[in-house]
C-alpha cells in the first residue's frame, strides 16, 4: 500500500482538534500506540540513502479496546511536495518471538516510542493527531494523509494552514533535527 502524507508541526493541538471536529471531522481512532524501530548496528536502513523505516507496532484502541501488533516496513518512494512511501504491513502475534529473530539477523532496537493518536476523517482525508511521549518527539503534529495532492492541499485549505508549518520528514528525520538521533 502506499501512503501519501504530510505532517503539520508547530500546531495547537486542541485547537486544530476543534477546527477537525467543526468541519465535521469524525473520530475513527483513539489509541496508544508502542513503536519498536530496529536498524542494523551502522544505522543503514534508516540512513538517508535507503530511507527505509522497520518497525513493530502495538496498538490499544481506547474506544473499542481492541489491540493488535503490526510489522512494518516501510519505505519512501518520493519526497517531492508530499511524502510518499510504500508500507508493508504484517499481523504478528508474539513480539518477542519476532524481535529475537530481528536481533538473530543483525538487527537492534533503535528506539521505544509511546504515543497516543487521534485520527478523524473528512471525505477521503485521515487527520492523525500524534503525541510521542518527551523522549521520542517533544511536540506534538498533525499527520494528513490522502489518496492524492490534490486532497492534500485541501486539507490544508480547510485548516488554514500556513506552508511553512507542512513538512514530508519522517519522524526519523524530525529526530535528528533535534538531536535525538
Amino acid at each position: 500500500m502506499n501512503e501519501i502524507e504530510i505532517k503539520v508541526l508547530g500546531i495547537d493541538k486542541d485547537g486544530i482538534e476543534e477546527k477537525i471536529k467543526s468541519l465535521g471531522g469524525e473520530l475513527i481512532k483513539d489509541e496508544y500506540q508502542i513503536n519498536t524501530v530496529y536498524d542494523d548496528e551502522d544505522g543503514n536502513i534508516s540512513s538517508s540513502k535507503v530511507n527505509t523505516y522497520l518497525r513493530i507496532r502495538e496498538t490499544k484502541n481506547l474506544i473499542d479496546g481492541v489491540q493488535k501488533t503490526v510489522f512494518t516496513l516501510k519505505t519512501l518512494i518520493s519526497n517531492q511536495d508530499v511524502r510518499t512511501s510504500e508500507e508493508i504491513d504484517v499481523k504478528i502475534d508474539s513480539k518477542e518471538n519476532l524481535d529475537r529473530i530481528l536481533n538473530f539477523l543483525g538487527l537492534k532496537r533503535k528506539y521505544i516510542g509511546k504515543k497516543h493518536r487521534v485520527s478523524y476523517m473528512i471525505d477521503d482525508i485521515k487527520f492523525d493527531l500524534d503525541e510521542w511521549d518527551s523522549k521520542t518527539y517533544p511536540e506534538p503534529y498533525l499527520e494528513i494523509e490522502a489518496n492524492d495532492i490534490k486532497e492534500l492541499n485541501r486539507a490544508l485549505k480547510l485548516l488554514e494552514i500556513e506552508e511553512d508549518m507542512v513538512s514530508t520528514k519522517s519522524i526519523t528525520e524530525l529526530r535528528r533535527d533535534k538531536g535525538m538521533e
